[in-house]
């Protein structure tokens, strides 16, 4: 399917490979059979081969990518318009960062989809700006966000704005779908950040007691979307190669879809499973608030992010 294969992790860049540890499985966002290695010294699990940064780019843009995007980019603007659901988004993106970024920071989001991470950071007062490349999640942003100006659509990810450094750029679930994270990290620190300057990297992560319980059936296991599933040593690694150090970290308390993800580890087929949860609807969310308590426990979320600072070393 793919050809361009990597020698070393994306993470930690050890050489060290276990090959073809599994592959993946067709989904939401997912095609079927692309195999993933794992890296023996930080346990970074990623798509190898991988495509083409030209093949990736007509992935995001086809039909049925936009038509999944549309959905996804929904849902993100009722995160910040339900009142439950924004006081979970409040709770853990918003005020944890908030004590760690001064008033008046000037802040950019990276692949911000409808832009709800920058309609909750301007209630709180700052000055946010974001870009995505999707044209779908920009319109449904300034539709249902009332997000203009704010929001930007690109071409390329790399494409944050060069008319002022930032404070703070974010990238919430973003690094895992990059080909050269590295590359796109030094690309931030050289050209878009103040020389005090944080980024943030949320991401879904291999140390978590959902990619323990159902490796390959783990839902964010979703090649070509996602390319790297990044343990937190992988992160830290990258980031200190790209002269940043973690100053702060956050263990998301929702885990989302480890009813689903174990169901598919054990063989229940997508028309069984519909049938399950509508014959027994309270089974999946008292599974899920279950292993979702278990999970934050032992600091083992499927879902973390981490706000590092810049290092200049002279």
């Amino acid at each position: 399917m793919y050809s361009d294969e990597i020698k070393t992790c994306p993470g930690c860049l050890f050489s060290h490979i276990e090959r073809g540890v599994f592959k993946s499985h067709s989904g939401f966002m997912s095609q079927a059979d692309c195999p993933h290695d794992r890296c023996i010294d930080c346990g970074t699990v990623f798509m190898n081969p991988r495509p083409t940064a030209e093949e990736l780019r007509k992935f995001y843009l086809s039909t049925v990518m936009e038509g999944s995007v549309e959905d996804v980019a929904r849902s993100s603007a009722n995160r910040v318009l339900d009142k439950d659901k924004f006081a979970y988004f409040r709770s853990n993106r918003i005020l944890p960062l908030i004590d760690h970024v001064p008033n008046g920071a000037r802040i950019f989001d990276v692949g911000c989809g409808a832009g709800a991470f920058i309609y909750a950071m301007k209630q709180e007062g700052y000055d946010v700006r974001g870009s995505d490349l999707s044209k779908v999640s920009v319109d449904i942003g300034r539709e249902l966000l009332g997000l203009d100006r704010s929001v930007i659509q690109v071409g390329d990810i790399s494409e944050v704005p060069a008319d002022q450094k930032f404070d703070l750029v974010t990238l919430w679930t973003v690094i895992e779908h990059l080909l050269s994270p590295e590359i796109f990290l030094n690309h931030l620190r050289e050209n878009c950040l103040a020389p005090k300057g944080q980024i943030v990297l949320e991401f879904p992560t291999v140390d978590s007691l959902m990619f323990e319980f159902c490796r390959e059936h783990f839902f964010w296991v979703m090649p070509p979307y996602h390319i790297n599933l990044f343990s937190n040593q992988g992160i830290k690694s990258l980031l200190r190669r790209a002269q940043f150090e973690v100053v702060f970290e956050h263990c998301m308390p929702s885990n989302w879809y480890f009813f689903d993800s174990y169901a598919r580890k054990i063989g229940i087929k997508t028309t069984e499973l519909a049938e399950i949860k509508a014959h027994y609807p309270v089974l999946a969310p008292a599974f899920d608030r279950l292993l979702d308590e278990i999970s934050l426990r032992q600091g083992k979320s499927s879902t973390r992010w981490v706000l590092a600072k810049r290092i200049d070393h002279k």
